[in-house]
C-alpha cells in the first residue's frame, strides 16, 4: 500500500485499517454489478479538486480508477472509468456520496457525509458577505478590482 499523498498528511493506523478493510472486499464498482472479487486501489474522493481526507476513500479497480486494463473473469467487463471523466463516471455508477455510504455498508462501517465543498485559499482574494470570491485591490492601483461595491470580509477558507 503506498501512502504518498502530497495533499494530506500521513495515514493514521485506523485509517490503515480501514484500507485493509476495503482491499479485502475489493472493488466496489465490480461488487455492485454482481462480479466475483475484483483486486482494488484507494481512491481519495475530493471536493473542490482537493482530497477530502483519508476516511474519505473507496476501493477501485485499476481499470476503474485509473482505465489501466487488467485480465477479469467474465471478459471485457470494464465498463466506464474515471479516467474517462468524473462526469461520465459518476452519470454510471452514481454520487461520490452514493459510492461512499455503499463502501460504507460493504465493509461494516457507520456511514460518513462529505463534508461541504473544500475551495483553496488564495491570499489576494476575499469572499463577499453574499460568499462570493472577488479579488482585492492591487497595490499598483487605486480601482478595486471587485465588480460590484459589495462589502468584503477577509477569506477564512470557509464559505
Amino acid at each position: 500500500m503506498s501512502f504518498g499523498s502530497r495533499s494530506l498528511p500521513p495515514p493514521t493506523a485506523e485509517e490503515i485499517k480501514r484500507w485493509a478493510l476495503i482491499c479485502e472486499k475489493g472493488c466496489i464498482v465490480a461488487h455492485k454489478h454482481g462480479h466475483s472479487f475484483v483486486p482494488c486501489e484507494i481512491h481519495h474522493l475530493k471536493s473542490g479538486n482537493l482530497r477530502i481526507g483519508h476516511l474519505y476513500t473507496i476501493g477501485l479497480s485499476a481499470y476503474i480508477h485509473r482505465g489501466e486494463y487488467m485480465n477479469l473473469e467474465r471478459g471485457n467487463a470494464y465498463g466506464v472509468s474515471l479516467a474517462d471523466g468524473s462526469r461520465r463516471f459518476h452519470a454510471v455508477y452514481g454520487s461520490d456520496q452514493e459510492l461512499l455510504d455503499y463502501q460504507q455498508d460493504l465493509i461494516g462501517e457507520p456511514r460518513i457525509t462529505i463534508p461541504a465543498r473544500r475551495i483553496k485559499q488564495h491570499h489576494s482574494n476575499q469572499v463577499t458577505e453574499r460568499g462570493a470570491v472577488r479579488a482585492t485591490k492591487r497595490k499598483s492601483s487605486n480601482k478595486s478590482r471587485c465588480t460590484r461595491s459589495e462589502k468584503t470580509v477577509p477569506h477564512s477558507g470557509k464559505l
